[in-house]
């Protein structure tokens, strides 16, 4: 049984435990409300995430985790998929490992021969917020960071060739994937965001959890066609992970969509940014009408009378909701100056009670230039 608590270092085995985590996560969070919904997140120092979903009366209809990196796994996100169980709000389809020489097996008949799929294959993910990618537009090719929370972790030492799999022990080699049953959802089974997969140790890392003191093990794994990390509690392992070990591991996967990687080549991430000024141009509830990667308008504003390189950041319908920053529009006020397109699009947006809406976007160059 995958206990996400324990991936992440909380206690939760007496109620006194769990109060604890609770009251940290209530006196901390931010808040993202949805036309149907309200999440209510925290993102730690450490880089746990924690999302709760609550409906329009305030009862609370989930509560996810991930684990937050900089490790990006790029693929093309194929398709949603509705909720397999209570409190797991959907999944999502990606597609990795295109055009790479790929060891992947059925996770049913681990014993059949191995093929060699340059074509990629697909994975189920669950992301903490999944309301919050309503917008996208499917299929779609997007950067992805990916985590996997685990039941069991075997360790192998350094320069092992293959590890043992299934109980008629296949030799899969080191990196490789168990594919689920592709019958499952065609017979009506419930879908699991489930990868068994090994690999190897790339980079180790690791946090102490802020509300119970315990070690937690962050490992960069690469495996058949992809990167993702792995989260690895001591009390699962029987010695100290290190780079370049391999691994052997049966998780859930999360994921955080990171980033939509638009279909024209000369597209050019330029900064990603909060907008300022959103005091002063509170968009009120119209805010819960803004999702992840919606697109925005880029307005320069050269005759402002408290800056003439003001941006102004709006609505496609023209309503404004603030500017970027002044220590960040030198370079982009230049650029449109001189006739540059930028285009611009939501990555996040927050608020705490009583606040106006916080926006963070990321902007790019239609020019293919990020000079």
């Amino acid at each position: 049984m995958i206990s996400f608590f324990e991936c992440l270092g909380y206690k939760s085995s007496t109620e006194s435990d769990f109060k604890q985590f609770w009251d940290f996560f209530s006196e901390h969070f931010t808040q993202v409300d949805l036309s149907n919904l309200t999440y209510r997140s925290l993102l730690t120092k450490q880089g746990i995430e924690m999302w709760q979903s609550l409906g329009k009366g305030g009862t609370g209809e989930s509560f996810n985790f991930h684990y937050h990196t900089s490790t990006d796994q790029r693929g093309m996100l194929l398709d949603r998929m509705e909720a397999p169980a209570k409190n797991v709000d959907g999944l999502f389809q990606l597609q990795v490992g295109a055009e790479k020489d790929l060891r992947i097996q059925s996770l049913i008949n681990p014993k059949e021969p191995i093929e060699t799929h340059t074509e990629g294959y697909q994975i189920l993910f669950q992301p903490p917020n999944y309301h919050w990618y309503g917008h996208l537009s499917l299929p779609c090719r997007a950067t992805v960071q990916l985590t996997a929370f685990p039941e069991t972790v075997r360790l192998f030492p350094a320069g092992t060739k293959s590890m043992p799999v299934g109980m008629k022990e296949a030799d899969l080699g080191v990196c490789y994937i168990l594919m689920q049953d592709e019958d499952q959802q065609e017979k009506g089974e419930d879908i699991f965001p489930l990868l068994q997969f090994g690999g190897i140790i790339r980079t180790l890392t690791s946090f102490v959890n802020e509300v119970s003191g315990k070690l937690v093990y962050a490992a960069v794994i690469d495996t058949a066609g992809m990167f993702l990390d792995l989260l690895i509690p001591p009390a699962m392992v029987d010695q100290v992970p290190k780079p370049g070990m391999c691994v052997q591991v049966q998780s859930w996967l999360t994921g955080r969509i990171r980033e939509v990687l638009p279909p024209e080549p000369l597209l050019v991430f330029l900064m990603q940014t909060y907008v300022a000024g959103t005091y002063y141009h509170d968009v009120g509830a119209r805010a819960q009408e803004f999702a992840f990667w919606d697109e925005l308008a880029l307005v320069r504003e050269p005759h402002n009378p408290y800056d003439t390189q003001a941006i102004a950041v709006q609505s496609l319908d023209g309503e404004k909701i603030g500017y970027i920053p002044r220590e960040k529009n030198a370079h982009l006020s230049a650029r449109m100056d001189r006739g540059e397109k930028l285009a611009a699009y939501l990555a996040h947006r927050y608020h705490r009670e009583g606040q106006p809406e916080q926006f963070v976007i990321r902007i790019y160059s239609c020019g293919g230039q990020n000079t």
